[in-house]
């Protein structure tokens, strides 16, 4: 039992396993989105990052067997974790999404950056990307990007 009792906190610590007693019993949170403007033919990057250091975020070009998933949120009404629609993955890490936008899983950093085509058009879409890590388990986080007029 005190062996038991010791793996679980360890796990606890490392984000592993996620503490119980949330306040959301029975329900699973919404998804948070963090907003990234752009403006058509512009470039943000943002940085990613797992809630423990002992497995990093991989870039695209390091990724190995871990990967990158992208889905557009067409309903954030319903629960907004819901996978949504899948994006292909263009090759390279390269997403495109509606309107002339596009999202890449950065190569040689633990990035993700946003692309508005120089014709991309005024909207803001959804999207909900998933990190799969080999050696870490499931990660979620949601972005917003707006395109707006020049």
């Amino acid at each position: 039992m005190k062996l038991w009792c010791c793996g679980l906190v360890a796990a606890l610590a490392l984000g592993v396993v996620p503490p119980v007693g949330t306040g959301q019993e029975g329900k699973a949170p919404g998804l948070l989105l963090q907003v990234v403007r752009l403006k058509p033919g512009e470039a943000k990057r943002v940085e990613l990052a797992l809630p423990y250091e002992m497995a990093p975020i991989r870039p695209s070009g390091k990724s190995g067997r871990d990967s990158l998933f992208v889905n557009i949120l067409l309903d954030a009404k319903g629960g907004s974790t819901a996978k949504g629609e899948p994006v292909k993955n263009e090759g390279k890490g390269v997403f495109r999404l509606p309107d002339g936008v596009e999202l890449v899983w950065v190569e040689d950093r633990p990035e993700v950056e946003f692309r508005a085509g120089d014709s991309a058009k005024t909207t803001a879409t959804n999207v909900r990307v998933r990190y799969e890590s080999f050696a870490g388990g499931n990660f979620v986080i949601g972005f917003r990007v707006v395109v707006e007029a020049k």
